[in-house]
């Protein structure tokens, strides 16, 4: 990594509106922000998130391989107007994309 820089502050030019952050924000207003569904959705997104990381290097290969299975069986089955293995292929892809990228790039916020 690199050096961190702190950049001072600039101060108030003059101006008469409050700041942002001397607004103060009534949240027990908000359904939404109540502490106790806030909590709850954050310990499930942890703990889900959790077991897809510790599981992800197996489950990226094992993906990874049925991902290429539907693929073949996509091409094989391309011109069968009753079968949906292009769809499948595509719903399994989205799965491993999705996982990929959730693993990549979450970022756990601060207790």
């Amino acid at each position: 990594m690199g050096n961190v820089y702190e950049f001072r502050k600039p101060a108030n030019l003059g101006n008469s509106a409050p700041a942002a952050e001397s607004v103060p924000r009534n949240e027990a207003s908000h359904p939404a922000l109540k502490s106790g569904s806030k909590t709850a959705g954050r310990v499930v997104l942890r703990a889900l998130h959790t077991l897809i990381v510790l599981a992800w290097p197996v489950l990226k290969w094992v993906l990874s391989i049925f991902v290429a299975l539907k693929g073949i069986s996509a091409m094989y089955h391309w011109n069968d107007p009753a079968s949906h293995a292009g769809w499948e292929f595509l719903g399994c892809f989205a799965l491993l994309v999705a996982l990929t990228c959730v693993v990549n790039n979450y970022r756990r916020s601060k207790p």
